[in-house]
């Protein structure tokens, strides 16, 4: 509205934080709820979920990369609007990039964690658990 290209950029990075971490919580969190958890611990857990898949690309994201890509946007198309959305593509390009690789890394750590904890049994009364052998011993 005021063709300020700080001021667009800045409200375009707030605007996608919002809206992107918004969803994404609220979803997660559900999730978490569905599972039976209690308020404490479905908001801890969802709150160390997206830090962990999100938090140092989100960042770098917001701090440098989405503001100036939506700032250099306009002057690279010579139209705000064209410039902006140009500008958020970019951003989001290297943010979901980086975002996969971390989202692919912590389902591997989950399938290995699952793996690992049926591969042992518990032994009531004791507080060890012990690996199930596998094949001849």
């Amino acid at each position: 509205m005021s063709h300020d290209r700080v001021l667009a950029a800045l409200a375009g990075t707030v605007g996608e934080i919002v809206g992107f971490y918004g969803l994404v919580a609220t979803v997660e969190w559900r999730r978490e709820r569905a599972r039976g958890y209690g308020l404490q611990r479905t908001t801890t857990s969802t709150a160390r979920l997206l830090i962990a898949e999100f938090g140092l690309i989100e960042l770098l994201d917001s701090t440098t990369l989405r503001p100036l890509f939506m700032y250099l946007g306009p002057g690279i198309t010579g139209g705000i609007g064209s410039g902006t959305l140009l500008g958020k593509l970019l951003a989001d390009l290297v943010f979901y990039g980086v975002a996969i690789v971390s989202y692919e890394l912590i389902r591997r750590r989950r399938r290995m964690r699952a793996a690992a904890e049926e591969d042992t049994v518990e032994i009531t009364g004791a507080e060890v658990t012990q690996p199930i052998a596998v094949g001849p011993a």
